[in-house]
């Protein structure tokens, strides 16, 4: 479900949310048999500010949780510079924290094959530019 609102500032708000069932990963064991993945419910939202400015920016958050404790979540501000008409200068950045008890880590080959999978801790900082 998702909603957007703009108003008479041309500011924009947005957001929206959604409950997945389990589905088929036919990747998770890269290679091997496909696994169910587990159930997961998530939402997002935004805010920007009037993008016909000189300066403006948007940010973004968005948050994932499934039933077993496995969770990721991003916030991600930008800043849009316009010097002229002609010209757009476009910059941001994006915190990421994925915590998942599902990570796929290798497969151990022996009697029979294992695909092993271990618990993963992990925080990404990113920079965009335009």
């Amino acid at each position: 479900m998702n909603a957007h609102a703009v108003f008479t500032s041309n500011w924009r708000v947005g957001g929206g949310f959604s409950l997945n069932a389990a589905g088929f990963d036919d990747r998770a064991t890269r290679g091997g048999p496909g696994v169910l993945d587990n159930r997961e419910i998530n939402y997002w939202v935004y805010v920007g500010s009037d993008d016909r400015r000189a300066l403006s920016f948007e940010i973004e958050h968005f948050l994932a949780a499934d039933w077993y404790g496995s969770t990721a979540w991003q916030v991600a501000p930008s800043l849009v510079c316009r010097p002229s008409t002609a010209l757009e200068l476009t910059g941001g950045i994006a915190v990421n924290r994925n915590v998942d008890d599902a990570q796929w880590v290798g497969n151990v080959t022996g009697a029979s094959e294992h695909y092993v999978f271990a618990h993963l801790d992990q925080t990404t900082l990113s920079f965009t530019r335009g």
